[in-house]
């Protein structure tokens, strides 16, 4: 059995501005900001499992995310600070189970915070050619379609199937050695690995155990 995506996005409203400001000849900042609201349903009622394992997932809103989102890069020199935080406000209530649970508002309208990008980049540190970069970032390695056994320092980012292939960031020290224009080394070291984020039907997983390969 097949699970597909859900088929319609109802509402989708995304607004974006951009600026550049520059105290001096050395000192650039860019910014730039994007709200966006997806609302998607499902169009038929999805279930996995027999009668004494069945999950099931109704008809109806299955997505609604607004999202404030800014991007913030500052260059002086050598040195650049990058920063993508996303501000997230999810439609559905979360781990409602009784009426003393409406007070809290992060329940009842439950927001993240989401860094994507939040590093320092450094460049011919102590000698040319040399970089580094430290703080939260995507390090992708290759490419390829669906399987890409080298790209495999970043989580997948699966909550959304139409945005298949993304990555999540993760705090990483990455150092580039730059032989020349268009040959390199480079080095990772991830001190904490992060698994990879699932989409909201992902609970129909476990229940078919006709695909489980044991």
């Amino acid at each position: 059995m097949s699970i597909r995506p859900w088929g319609v996005i109802a509402g989708l409203l995304a607004v974006s501005a951009s600026g550049t400001a520059s105290a001096d000849d050395e000192l650039t900042v860019n910014w730039r900001g994007r709200i966006q609201s997806d609302l998607r349903f499902r169009l038929e009622r999805k279930s996995v499992g027999d009668y004494y394992n069945r999950l099931e997932l109704p008809e109806g809103p299955e997505r609604n995310q607004n999202t404030l989102s800014l991007n913030l890069s500052a260059e002086y020199g050598r040195f650049k600070g990058v920063a993508q935080i996303d501000f997230v406000l999810n439609g559905f209530s979360s781990d409602i189970q009784s009426v003393g649970d409406l007070y809290q508002i992060e329940k009842v309208d439950p927001f993240r915070l989401e860094a994507q990008s939040l590093y320092i980049d450094v460049k011919d540190l102590f000698k040319d050619g040399l970089d580094l970069r430290i703080g939260q970032q995507v390090v992708s390695w290759g490419v390829g379609d669906q399987f890409n056994p080298t790209n495999n320092l970043s989580p997948d980012d699966l909550r959304d199937p139409l945005l298949f292939g993304r990555q999540a960031g993760n705090f990483m020290v990455k150092v580039d050695y730059w032989l020349n224009d268009n040959v390199s080394l480079s080095g990772v070291m991830v001190p904490v690995f992060k698994p990879a984020m699932l989409p909201r039907s992902a609970v129909l997983g476990p229940a078919a155990v006709d695909r489980v390969p044991f």
